[in-house]
């Protein structure tokens, strides 16, 4: 019997141990945090957002230039799979707004407890705050690894480790560091649903959010891309779903523009009843009608994009336009 040693016990590195421990492996799961999935109890908001219902081939253009690299992975386990999977393990997915799919449950806790389970149910052992330092090359082939303690462990080698997104909960770069001292070559990280952080956009607006805006982006030599969705302004800039999705594309053609139109698909009359009819002590804060006024007016230059290492260094311009918008805070 082959013995599997999975680094890594997020949800890809749970689902890993999960499949190779039920096609009769004998599998050891480790990973540095003393828990299971920290990154993943993040998600959503603590909801946990497992996929879309976007289809399959619309996938790979909104991981940039090497977006093809997770089109094998999306063949092998398609969205129904992927539904019948999680339904397997008590946590079905729902698309309450008829494209995101969350857990019944909205508890990201919940789906992380789910995968634990199983793969305990299965035998699979799980060694936390363990470290790996290398992966064990003999002949040619990994077999194996060595922890930070000193001790190694026997197996075939599989990196689940992630990549530097949030180096708290443990994506922090190494697994890629290890594979890069196999002779793998790694794409250098680009930042990707992340917030824009901005030089001077007025940040009493933070809070404020867009329920339905429009995020249109044009970069020199690229065609116009755009979505729609809640844009949140923030203390250091903007976010939110509508920014989350171009962000990728933004941070690999800097310098670009981002144009934000305040509410898609409703004109400037229809938001000057909205907001002449707004009442005091109303969902609409922070004195909506003065905020119309500052959020028509404000612009802003992308200092930088966060990552692992630091801001990156080229600047974007974005623009602001088209004043009568739903700005709404949520309490």
């Amino acid at each position: 019997m082959r013995n599997v040693v999975v680094v890594g016990a997020g949800p890809a590195g749970l689902a890993a141990a999960i499949h190779a421990r039920r096609a009769g492996a004998e599998v050891v799961l480790v990973d540095q945090n003393p828990q299971c999935g920290a990154k993943l109890l993040a998600t959503g908001g603590g909801h946990c957002n497992v996929a879309n219902l976007r289809p399959p081939e619309e996938w790979p253009p909104l991981f940039g230039r090497r977006g093809r690299f997770i089109a094998p992975a999306l063949a092998f386990l398609p969205l129904e799979s992927l539904r019948r999977w999680f339904e397997n393990l008590g946590e079905p997915l729902v698309a309450q707004d008829g494209f995101h799919l969350f857990p019944e449950s909205r508890s990201a806790k919940r789906v992380r407890d789910a995968l634990r389970r199983e793969a305990e149910f299965l035998g699979v052992g799980i060694l936390l705050s363990s470290r790996c330092e290398r992966v064990l090359v003999e002949d040619g082939a990994a077999v194996g690894i060595g922890l930070a303690t000193g001790g190694a462990l026997r197996g075939r080698v599989i990196l689940a480790t992630g990549g530097k997104s949030y180096p708290a909960t443990g994506s922090d770069w190494s697994g890629c560091r290890i594979a890069e001292r196999l002779g793998h070559t790694v794409a250098p990280p680009t930042p990707g649903l992340v917030g824009l952080r901005t030089g001077s956009i007025d940040s009493g607006l933070a809070g404020v959010i867009l329920p339905n805006a429009r995020v249109s982006f044009k970069a020199k030599g690229r065609r116009e891309e755009s979505g729609e969705g809640e844009l949140l302004f923030t203390h250091t800039g903007v976010s939110g779903p509508a920014v989350l999705d171009l962000s990728a594309t933004v941070c690999q053609n800097i310098p670009a523009a981002l144009a934000i139109r305040w509410s898609a698909g409703m004109d400037a009359g229809v938001w000057r009843g909205v907001f002449d009819g707004a009442r005091a002590g109303s969902c609409f804060t922070k004195s909506v009608r003065n905020s119309r006024e500052r959020v028509r007016t404000a612009a802003a230059r992308i200092s930088g994009m966060p990552t692992a290492s630091g801001p990156a260094v080229r600047t974007a311009d974005v623009t602001l336009r088209d004043g009568n918008a739903d700005a709404a805070r949520y309490s």
